[in-house]
This record gives C-alpha cells, structure tokens and sequence, in this order.
C-alpha cells in the first residue's frame, strides 16, 4: 500500500537533510518518486523553512489566497473574473479551477448568488466557527509556535482568531483562559514517536488534575534518577528532531529540560506547592537542545572543507537568535547566545574541521580538548595496529 503523501513528504525531508549534495534525480530514484515530484517537495521544504506557509502550493494554501483576494472585492465577482485570478495565480487550468471552486463551495466557504460569487455563511460573519473550533486552531497555532518563530501572517491570523472570541461571555473567556493555563501541549500532539506521544497523554492528563508530575529519567552512561516537576509546556526542537518538556525543579525552584523519550513511570506529584515559578522555563529560547545554563555569547567561524555550509544556514534558521554573516573568503561567521556550553558544544563538533570557535574562550578549549582526544585515540590504535602487523 502506498504510503500518504504527508509521509511522503517527510522521507523527501529526511533524504534530503541526510544528504544535502545529492541530486534531485538521486533522491527521487531512492524514495521511488519522480523528480518532478521531488521538485515541487524540495520547493516545499524550502518555503517552510523561509516562514512562507501561505505560498505553500496545495488546496488549503491556495483556498486561503484565494478567499483573501475575494474578501478583499467589495462586490461579488463572476465566474470568468475569479478564473482569470485563479489561472494567473497559480498557473493551473480550468479544470483544476472547476474542482477548485466545487470543493469551496461544498465545504460552504463560498457562495454563487445571481450577482456572481462571494463569501459563503460559514465564513461570516466571524468565520461561524464554534467557541470550540477558535480554541482548538489558536491551540494548533501555538503548537507551531513552539517548533519555531511563527511569520507575520500566522501571527495576524492568531491575533484575528482571538479577536473572534471577544464577543463571547466572560464566563466562557475565563473558562478558556484557565483551560488554555492548564494545557502543556499547545497544538498537534507527537504521533511519530510512539514513546514521546504515550508521555504526551500522560502529561495531559496529569495536568488536567491539576498535579505535579513524578517521573523516571534515564541518561546514556548515568544512573536513572528521580524527579518532580512542575510541567510548564512541551517543546519541538527541530534542528535536533527532539521533544522536550519544560518544567520547574520541586527541589530547588529551578528549571528543567527533559527530553521525552527519556522519561518513563509517570505518576502524579501532587498539588504544586507556592513559589515554583513557570516564568524560567523561557530560558528555553537560548537553549540549542534542553540545556538551563548560563547565557553565553558563542562566535563560530565555518569553512567548506567539508561542503557544510548549507546545514549551518539550515540550523541556524532555525534559531530565532541566531545571526550568519558571510565573509570575503567564502566561510561564514555564526552568532548566537546560548544557554549554557554543552549543546553547542555537541553541534559544533559535527562539522569536525570545517568549524573554528571564536568564543567563548570555554567553548575553544573544550572543542580544542575534544580534538586532541580523537587524535590520541587515533595515534594509540595506529601504533597498536603497526605492532601487530610486526
């Protein structure tokens, strides 16, 4: 059976970060696509990471367009004048513009009356969505928010969204209110990793009580250890394709960044006791991973040595502190403030030679140290293996 074309979408994504260099045709002919399709994938890819989400060229980026540009006609407009905008916007032919204002008009966003097309009831007036239907969208935006910095328009529609609910009644704003204050996941939940979505439902439904989560956390090479926190929210970070939870310490008041597929047997905390205060867990902005350390102002110099360039542009995008300045012999010079060094400092050895840190001072000596371990580890196994082959 063949697989979804979201899924679809998310190997070309996959491929494609795994080897930037490769040709579209390459790709195509390992994901069993062709390079047409592969094309308008990678035209995708690239709009996504520029914050161009209403260019995206599919049915709901082009209904959006298109409903802008009707709203904006004080009358309505006839057949041939909505096809001669559909034709010259998006380049497609008339029968893709008859399935186009088919579907619009089933699902009620437009309407034909004897002056020509305009608005359907459904989308006026303040859209006739549900108090529902505004709570859950403003959730599924801020659940974007947290995967990156939102563009200008999703922040206008979610400032439209909750100016929708301004007329509804106080009690139903409070009621919203301290709802949205108990939620920790904000928008879509995690279904491509089994674990992290299984923790996710579990979070859910401890905060929903109002309780303090207890849980197990295991690292690579430490002893599992114990924990109770107060859960603030959950995070995607995608340039390392993790989730994280956001929480504050019960022991020390202090924040924390756990990564869910490393957390397991949650059980309720009990009620949060005075004093924990959610406003550290916004430190997370300067964390390059899940890191609370303190803020340091980190200078990183690349070179191509090894064709790296375009992956520090990628990950630095999506760092909405990040700055990269392209220098007169081609390297590029990488800027940001980080929450503490061990992160970056995981980042920065992924590029092996073709990376210089400029500082801080600690970074250096520990990329430096870093370095100079590999290369005795190196020099042990080459003097080892001269003795044997003696």
């Amino acid at each position: 059976m063949a697989a979804p074309l979201s899924e679809k979408f998310e190997e070309f994504c996959l491929e494609f970060e795994q080897s930037p260099d490769a040709s579209l045709a390459e790709i195509a002919s390992r994901l069993g696509l062709s390079v047409k399709t592969v094309q308008r994938y990678r035209e995708k890819y690239e709009q996504i990471l520029k914050g161009e989400f209403f260019q995206i060229d599919d049915f709901s980026g082009r209904a959006i367009r298109f409903l802008l540009w009707l709203s904006r006609c004080r009358f309505p407009v006839s057949t041939e004048r909505a096809r001669s905008f559909f034709r010259t916007e998006f380049e497609a032919s008339d029968k893709t513009f008859d399935r186009f204002l088919h579907r619009l008009g089933q699902e009620g966003l437009i309407r034909e009356t004897a002056e020509g097309w305009q608005l359907g009831e459904k989308i006026l007036p303040r859209l006739n969505f549900s108090f529902a239907e505004l709570e859950s969208m403003i959730r599924f935006i801020q659940g974007y928010e947290a995967k990156g910095p939102l563009g200008p328009e999703l922040n206008a529609v979610l400032a439209k969204l909750r100016l929708s609910m301004v007329n509804l009644s106080p009690r139903l704003l409070e009621r919203a209110a301290k709802r949205q204050a108990r939620l920790v996941i904000k928008g879509p939940l995690c279904r491509q990793n089994g674990t992290a979505f299984r923790v996710m439902e579990q979070l859910t439904a401890l905060v929903a009580q109002d309780q303090m989560v207890t849980f197990t956390y295991r690292c690579p090479q430490e002893p599992a250890s114990r924990w109770t926190v107060l859960p603030c929210y959950v995070v995607y970070n995608l340039a390392l394709d993790r989730w994280y939870l956001a929480a504050v310490n019960q022991t020390d008041g202090g924040a924390g960044f756990f990564r869910l597929d490393r957390m397991a047997n949650l059980t309720a905390g009990g009620r949060p006791p005075a004093g924990l205060d959610p406003a550290k867990c916004e430190r997370l902005t300067y964390a390059l991973g899940a890191e609370d350390g303190p803020l340091c102002e980190v200078k990183i110099r690349f070179r191509n040595d090894f064709n790296v360039l375009d992956k520090v542009r990628r990950d630095a995008s999506l760092r909405p502190t990040a700055q990269v300045q392209e220098e007169p012999d081609g390297s590029l010079l990488f800027t940001d403030t980080v929450s503490g060094l061990g992160e970056i400092s995981r980042w920065v050895r992924q590029f092996g030679a073709s990376a210089e840190v400029l500082a801080p001072v600690e970074l250096r000596e520990r990329i430096i140290a870093g370095a100079r371990r590999k290369l005795a580890r190196y020099a042990a196994e080459s003097q080892g293996g001269a003795q044997d082959n003696g």
